[in-house]
């Protein structure tokens, strides 16, 4: 199943401040914990390095938000608060996670968890990165574990069932994805994955319902404009197809998936030229992009490009 963006992992609610008040606060903070006399008490210390650690977070300064909640923990550790240095750490993964370290990330919401099994934002984020490196059985444990505690958190009902699908539990991901959009109506993601079921089925009717449902909630999302393409073309309406795959790669020229698909579109309409060009540049962009490649469409794609060697430039 091609998975539908994940929010952002959770930390704490960002500020309802302007970016430029936030700014102010933080500034006013770092001077404030810089020059700090030593009769202040640790935890006082802990919780300003925090609030700074947070602010930086929001502000998008992410090696710097690291450098403050290492600060925070240090003063934590002298307090011997299990929870405060739980949450410490989850937030240095989130950093992590922004700065491209996944890896990294992981081990500090392991950690955390291990401070604190309770705290549900390290349960998430861990889960998140589990279902990213593809580790299905563990994030599905936890994902069952955080809608068990809060059985109206449809984003975590909705990337379990994501991972109930990976494991081959389709019927039970149907359901999770069902209930996600039962409590949250505006849940594109869940309508979205709903779309990807009932179209393997050949459901289209219900695939297009759940797909323009999802586009109505979210327009900036390639993924969702190249599925509802793909259901046009499986029922033979072809120009709408072209159409979707069209706002797909408008949103995302280098969206593999929609150049392959409009390609085979086109050259249904006889539009020869032009599919060929399409399959360049998908080879382009990804010269394995046919490795994964039904036979059938394999060999479309061998009568597009109109010479073997094409497909191997």
């Amino acid at each position: 199943m091609p998975l539908a963006k994940v929010s952002n992992l959770r930390h704490r609610p960002a500020s309802s401040a302007s970016p430029q008040a936030a700014r102010d606060t933080l500034a006013g903070l770092e001077l404030m914990v810089e020059n700090a006399r030593a009769s202040v008490h640790p935890a006082q210390l802990a919780e300003w390095w925090r609030e700074v650690a947070e602010l930086r977070l929001e502000l998008g300064r992410y090696e710097m938000a690291m450098a403050a909640a290492q600060r925070a923990q240090g003063y934590v550790e002298i307090l011997f608060d299990a929870p405060a240095y739980a949450s410490l750490l989850n937030l240095q993964g989130t950093c992590l996670t922004h700065l491209g370290d996944h890896r990294g990330a992981l081990v500090h919401f392991e950690r955390a968890l291990a401070q604190d099994p309770s705290n549900a934002s390290a349960t998430f984020n861990a889960a998140v990165l589990y279902l990213r490196e593809e580790r299905y059985t563990e994030a599905e444990d936890m994902f069952a574990r955080l809608v068990s505690a809060n059985p109206n958190d449809a984003e975590s009902l909705n990337l379990q069932g994501v991972a109930l699908f990976h494991l081959g539990e389709t019927e039970k991901a149907e359901r999770k994805f069902y209930f996600a959009t039962t409590i949250d109506r505006n849940h594109a993601p869940a309508y979205y994955h709903l779309s990807l079921i009932h179209l393997q089925r050949e459901e289209y009717e219900s695939a297009y319902q759940n797909c323009s449902r999802a586009i109505a909630l979210r327009q900036n999302e390639p993924a969702y404009w190249n599925n509802r393409g793909v259901i046009h073309a499986s029922l033979g309406q072809l120009r709408p197809a072209i159409n979707d795959f069209t706002r797909a790669l408008t949103l995302d020229y280098g969206y593999v998936g929609a150049h392959l698909n409009r390609s085979l579109a086109l050259e249904e309409l006889g539009q020869r030229d032009q599919a060929q060009e399409d399959l360049k540049r998908a080879l382009r962009l990804q010269p394995s992009a046919l490795e994964s490649a039904s036979t059938t469409d394999r060999a479309k794609f061998e009568v597009i490009a109109g010479y073997p060697g094409l497909l191997a430039a």
